[in-house]
């Protein structure tokens, strides 16, 4: 597995990433993710990436085991999507903010990023127990329709999600079903569609995930807006969107409802935080959302504008810029951005894609 890392690196990787709140990541133990991100250590600027095990009561633990296996392995970290889901913990900002500062402070390379909303979005079989989800969809599936065992499935998830947080059913909003029977669930919560379907919502969520196959996503309104605003003012913490490029025409298009984030996550921080609900000034929510993020990956000729640097541009207008994608209907372009270049090229021209495709695959180290 480190020859792996270092190959994938070698050949352009901007570095590992984990996945620590889902199999098989999750089995993983610090020790064999210091290993693992170690191999990066004789690549400048390849780093260590953690989407974190953000378990009942280790909000703090989880950002100080990202900050462990930074130190150990001696690489650069970035903890991914900093915030806190469990309502026993909300308001505690400053704590998980305190780690990265206390290792930045004796000369740790840490970093993270946020994005500017109070849900999360992910698939449902996330909140499964770990063994339920070991070895695959496959088998995890398996034993959903064994009864003896999707009777353990059901004792253990009713003791809560993430090892102990309290299920709240009216909070997990549906954004996607595989297939027809179930599509009119979409933009139901799991509470909502346990009262149309007769049945306690924790029967509703075993079986949505079997009867789709595992084809369920879920929108998670999980966090406060006051510990999100926390973090986004932190010079150390960038923005990303945790998202994809999608269409309304596209395969994630409609009936379905993914997470607005795909849509507005960088029009909302210059209208709602920068112009109509001050948190950043304009000059440093650009530089969070290009340079910052260009500087992590070590993209040399990206993130800046200056001769001789690829010009991927948005031309926007401050006053009027603005998200327009909801939770209810996610799939709404922004309004305020005039042109977007990329290499140089103009790609979106007053809201209409131009057809033009100058993109290109980026890898470490390599100028584009």
């Amino acid at each position: 597995m480190t020859r792996l890392v270092a190959e994938a690196v070698e050949q352009g990787a901007f570095g590992m990433s984990t996945g620590l709140t889902l199999a098989p990541s999750s089995f993983g133990s610090t020790d064999e993710i210091v290993a693992l991100a170690g191999a990066m250590r004789p690549f400048p600027g390849a780093f260590y990436a953690t989407h974190a095990r953000i378990w009942a009561g280790q909000h703090v633990g989880a950002v100080e085991e990202a900050a462990d296996v930074g130190r150990r392995a001696g690489v650069p970290v970035q903890y991914s999507h900093i915030a806190i889901v469990d309502k026993r913990a909300f308001g505690h900002a400053a704590d998980l903010i305190g780690v990265i500062e206390r290792a930045r402070s004796v000369g740790q390379d840490m970093t993270a990023d946020v994005y500017p909303y109070t849900a999360a979005g992910t698939g449902l079989m996330q909140f499964l127990p770990e063994w339920v989800q070991s070895g695959g969809v496959e088998p995890m599936l398996a034993r959903l329709r064994d009864p003896g065992v999707r009777a353990r499935a059901r004792a253990d998830s009713a003791t809560g999600w993430f090892k102990g947080l309290p299920w709240d059913w009216d909070s997990l909003v549906i954004s996607d079903i595989a297939t027809d029977p179930n599509r009119d669930l979409v933009g139901q919560s799991i509470a909502g569609a346990a009262a149309i379907r007769g049945e306690d919502p924790l029967d509703t969520f075993l079986n949505l995930i079997d009867e789709e196959d595992n084809g369920v996503a879920v929108v998670c309104h999980n966090r406060t807006e006051a510990d999100m605003r926390d973090f986004l003012r932190h010079p150390a913490i960038m923005v990303g969107s945790d998202g994809t490029a999608i269409s309304p025409t596209g395969h994630h298009g409609r009936p379905q409802r993914p997470h607005p984030r795909y849509y507005g996550t960088y029009p909302r921080i210059l209208g709602r935080y920068v112009r109509d609900e001050p948190v950043l000034a304009l000059s440093e929510a650009v530089h969070r959302m290009t340079g910052q993020p260009a500087a992590r990956l070590g993209l040399r000729d990206r993130g800046r504008i200056a001769e001789g640097l690829a010009a991927d541009l948005v031309l926007f207008d401050p006053e009027t810029i603005l998200d327009r994608a909801t939770f209810e209907d996610p799939h709404q372009f922004p309004l305020g951005i005039r042109r977007v270049f990329v290499n140089g090229t103009v790609v979106v021209a007053d809201g209409e894609h131009t057809g033009a495709r100058p993109g290109r695959v980026l890898r470490r180290g390599a100028a584009a």
